[in-house]
């Protein structure tokens, strides 16, 4: 099945966790799955989130899911890459700057 979730901005505050729990239970249950997460609306991503939404694609992978975030904005994806966070998905830096980015893990 195909799913594609919006995620709005990610701050460390009431409204960023919702918004990473939303993302959670959407997906909890997916197996052999594509999923879009949609990140138009992700103006601004702060670093320290990054754990959460680490752990929550990297339970995707898990279940053999393939995980696409779209539509990522550039500072976004500079937030991303400067904390780290990106390089534990072994993007090649000419990934980072398409607008679309697969999530493939080795595992």
């Amino acid at each position: 099945m195909n799913f594609s979730l919006p995620l709005p901005e990610i701050r460390h505050d009431k409204a960023g966790f919702e918004a990473l729990i939303s993302l959670y239970g959407q997906t909890r249950d997916c197996l052999f799955d594509d999923i879009d997460v949609d990140m138009s609306a992700t103006s601004w991503f702060d670093a320290d989130m990054c754990a959460s939404f680490g752990a929550i694609l990297y339970r995707l992978s898990k279940n053999l899911n393939t995980v696409k975030l779209t539509n990522v904005e550039k500072n976004v994806v500079s937030i991303l890459s400067k904390n780290g966070f990106m390089s534990s998905y072994e993007f090649p830096i000419s990934v980072l700057m398409l607008k679309t980015i697969v999530i493939l893990l080795v595992i």
